[in-house]
């Protein structure tokens, strides 16, 4: 049998101590361990069951969706053919009407006109949601895309007394988008502006390149949004507490949607910087150099799929043909 030496013993033993420091260091990770484990296996249940909750909550508004664009569309249609009949009875074509049957007409006109505005919407929101915006995308001027809008807001503001005033970059790069959509960003931003702008104020609409992108920019000197309301205009339904004149309150919620479906962005602040008065809306979109690709999947699906993954330069005319002319030297355009 060998006999270790003292140097050997010494050794082995000063082996056995670092073994036994090493094992009571890793008791805590053992502990730990068998703590976390079952922690890490409850957050993970907890992650799926969320996540299934997420995807039913995903298909009951992908259900939500079909069921008012089949409704708003089955009640637009008797709407429109009740209007009709009020204006024929308005026009005197059914008979003369007195003075009270008149006025009970035109007030159900009315109402039916409300009603009609928000079926409109109510498509809209439902066509952008499930995407079919897609299939109206081209590449497009926005700067010839915006004279038609321009040109019907020209009209509301004139009769209301407003100057109307533009600013649009001669060189504005094309983008890629749907043109009825943009066309309605500009006529929902514009008759906004017009609608809570007293008499003699002013309405501004710029359209510029920035760091490679087209900003658009529309102010006021009307009303403004009280602070408490700016954070929730963009929601749908949703009206500002100084506001007294009828709407669905979908309009600007509309057109978040419209502008995020082209990759862009939208702002609101009151009031204006600028000017200081009123309010002032931003929006940025992507140029086709930034060679933005839309994506064809709907938004209720993309949202689901998230979840899993954890100047020339214009003045408008006081002439009677209301056109666009377009100037000389570098202006702002105005009515």
């Amino acid at each position: 049998t060998r006999r270790f030496s003292s140097d050997e013993i010494e050794f082995l033993g000063t082996v056995a101590s670092l073994g036994a420091i090493a094992l009571e260091k890793a008791r805590p990770y053992e502990s730990r361990e068998q703590y976390c484990e079952p922690l890490v296996r409850e957050k993970v249940e907890q992650l799926n069951q969320a996540r299934n909750e997420l995807a039913e909550l995903e298909k009951g508004k992908e259900r939500l969706v079909t069921f008012i664009s089949m409704v708003a569309h089955d009640l637009k249609a008797p709407l429109v053919a009740i209007q009709s009949y009020f204006g024929v009875m308005l026009g005197g074509y059914s008979g003369e009407l007195n003075e009270r049957q008149r006025q009970m007409i035109e007030r159900s006109s009315v109402r039916i006109d409300g009603l009609l505005e928000l079926i409109s919407d109510l498509l809209d929101i439902s066509r952008i949601e499930m995407g079919q915006i897609v299939q109206e995308m081209k590449e497009v001027s926005l700067a010839q895309l915006v004279m038609e809008p321009l040109d019907d807001m020209q009209r509301l503001a004139k009769e209301k007394g407003l100057r109307l005033a533009a600013d649009i970059s001669p060189d504005l790069p094309s983008i890629f988008g749907s043109p009825t959509r943009l066309q309605q960003v500009f006529t929902n931003l514009l008759s906004n502006a017009i609608k809570f702008t007293p008499k003699g104020g002013t309405v501004t609409l710029r359209l510029l390149e920035r760091d490679g992108e087209i900003v658009g920019e529309i102010r006021d000197t009307g009303l403004g949004i009280p602070d408490e309301d700016l954070p929730r205009i963009f929601e749908d339904f949703y009206r500002a507490s100084n506001v007294d004149v009828p709407g669905t309150g979908l309009g600007l919620p509309i057109v978040k949607r419209i502008i995020e479906a082209h990759g862009g962005r939208i702002s609101a602040e009151s009031p204006c910087l600028e000017t200081g008065v009123g309010c002032k809306f931003t929006f940025i979109l992507p140029t086709t150099g930034q060679q933005f690709q839309a994506d064809t999947t709907p938004l209720i699906a993309r949202e689901r799929s998230a979840v899993s993954r954890v100047s020339s330069e214009y003045r408008v005319s006081s002439s009677e043909t209301s056109k666009l002319i377009p100037l000389s030297r570098p202006s702002a355009l105005s009515l």
